[in-house]
């Protein structure tokens, strides 16, 4: 380990030594964290709580993206399982926890990106099959739970989509009905009564118990053109509602009690023959199910009549986020937009009247766009949201405008943090930021105290000052984190100094009687290591 960390430090500073210029201090790979860089990316972080325990995808710049596990604390976030040994990494997507276990997709590197499965053990995280023999990728996606299976979207070894589904073993991980043809997969996988309702050939809604003569059209909403594009499918209080064109509209809101008949357009809000209303993310409050229609709040019982304009405002719909919507017993919360403030939350009891913007946190016309919603044990609002000059941070909401307050400034300034993958554990709230010096690792908040920490970094140092003549100082981060050892090496790679003790906070290494060049400072934390390269004088 050793030798290696030192050689590819040896390699890059030999190939960029020329460039750079003093007290420049290049990480082993300084462009990699373990969570993916900026808000460009739509939900780039696998996080789940799982078995008392955060299960995740990170990249600590040596095993690329793999399994990681962690209780909470630094020293216990440990890489759970390599799967695919090397820098590359396994990719892993898509997780799902199925009858205590945790099911997701993963390539470790010779199957191709297949179905797996984690008990929260090395030991017990393997492949579940190789759907698509050999390399090639089944890639299993759109995943969902229904009358005791896992349901899923794979490739077949021919190269076509299929639904598939799997009991958690081996032999019990089947096609689910090979007979059908799909042109772009099965998608929208929803459960309702123990069936599952999907998006299947020529896209129109497709039901499924588990068997091949089970599997079967419910309805062919657009005869003609024999593609009803159903989006947004969602299972609320015993129906199923979703975004469907027929031959007459595009994308108007849909509902279904899972048979023909009973599969109806609830309105044709906009009668424009080549666009249509485009509805919306569809949620259930107080006995009625609330979406966005031509960007507007709209409310429905289930019925045509029923179906109404509920409040003329502006519905963020510029976001994937699917917590664009979020409520509890008492409210509804949103981002909204009344034409005035920008997007900014909102709240409403269930009345066109009782429905308000909490606070205009981003004050004037820009928007704070709010999202990343989640509820905590104390029943707040946390959430996401922009104050201006990129400055995204963590909020939270009692739901008054008095008390709706910047929960944590990790970065202050006009950066931001950007937290994001919000999870509770505990009784903490965990998610990943980037303070600007760690880069985006996983941090957590603490509700009760109002504190928050970086949990754990691929960083594990800074060295200072770098050139260095009289002393090096090597900084732990975080502070509390406890290394093995503190070593540094020469050009040659032989160890001129090495600690004798468990190291925390700051170490001070002397370099007076070494030799002017360069070096390598490496520290060592259980499975984690960090080269530093330095220069003395």
């Amino acid at each position: 380990m050793r030798i290696s960390c030192f050689t590819l430090q040896l390699m890059i500073f030999t190939a960029a030594v020329s460039a750079q210029q003093p007290g420049i201090i290049l990480n082993l790979n300084p462009s990699t964290h373990a969570f993916p860089e900026g808000p460009i990316s739509s939900k780039p972080v696998q996080i789940v709580s799982f078995a008392g325990k955060l299960l995740f995808a990170a990249d600590d710049g040596t095993h690329g993206s793999e399994l990681w596990i962690s209780d909470g604390t630094s020293e216990n976030t440990l890489l759970l399982k390599d799967i695919n040994p090397g820098p590359t990494g396994s990719n892993i997507s898509n997780f799902i926890t199925f009858n205590g276990l945790l099911y997701f997709a993963a390539d470790n590197g010779a199957a191709g990106k297949e179905l797996w499965v984690s008990d929260g053990t090395e030991q017990g995280t393997h492949l579940v099959k190789d759907l698509r023999p050999g390399s090639g990728n089944s890639n299993p996606r759109n995943m969902a739970i229904a009358g005791g299976y896992l349901f899923f979207a794979a490739t077949k070894s021919n190269g076509s989509p299929s639904l598939w589904q799997s009991d958690g073993t081996e032999s019990g991980t089947i096609e689910t009905s090979p007979g059908l043809s799909f042109t772009q997969g099965p998608s929208q996988l929803t459960e309702l009564g123990g069936k599952l309702y999907f998006s299947g050939p020529d896209l129109e809604l497709w039901v499924t118990d588990g068997t091949p003569s089970g599997t079967v059209r419910v309805k062919e909403i657009s005869p003609t053109s024999s593609n009803s594009y159903i989006n947004y499918m969602t299972a609320l209080d015993g129906k199923i509602y979703f975004s469907a064109a027929d031959d007459v509209s595009n994308k108007e809101p849909w509902v279904s009690d899972g048979t023909e008949s009973g599969t109806v357009k609830l309105k044709e809000i906009d009668p424009d023959l080549f666009y249509g209303s485009d509805p919306w993310k569809f949620h259930l409050f107080k006995g009625k199910v609330y979406f966005s229609a031509n960007s507007t709040l709209w409310r429905t019982d289930g019925t045509s009549a029923g179906t109404v304009l509920f409040k003329d405002i502006t519905v963020f719909q510029a976001s994937n986020d699917p917590g664009a919507f979020i409520s509890n017993d008492e409210f509804l919360y949103f981002p909204a937009n009344d034409g005035n403030n920008g997007f900014e939350l909102w709240r409403s009891d269930g009345t066109p009247g009782g429905t308000a913007m909490v606070k205009n946190i981003n004050t004037g016309s820009l928007s704070s766009a709010p999202e990343e919603f989640i509820f905590g044990s104390d029943n707040s609002l946390y959430f996401r949201a922009y104050t201006g000059n990129s400055d995204w941070e963590l909020w939270k909401s009692d739901g008054s405008g008095p008390g709706t307050i910047r929960a944590a400034d990790i970065r202050p300034g006009a950066e931001g943090a950007y937290p994001q993958a919000l999870t509770w554990l505990n009784g903490e709230l965990f998610f990943v930021a980037d303070d600007g010096i760690h880069g985006r690792e996983l941090w957590k908040f603490n509700t009760t105290t109002g504190t928050n920490a970086l949990v754990w970094s691929t960083a594990l140092c800074k060295a200072l000052p770098n050139p260095a003549h009289d002393f090096l100082q090597i900084s732990i981060t975080p502070s509390n984190r406890e290394v093995d050892r503190v070593l540094l090496l020469n050009a040659a790679g032989t160890i001129v100094y090495e600690s004798t003790e468990i190291i925390k906070g700051v170490h001070t290494i002397p370099v007076t009687a070494l030799p002017a060049g360069m070096y390598v400072a490496q520290v060592i934390a259980g499975p984690h290591t960090q080269c530093v390269k330095v220069m003395i004088l």
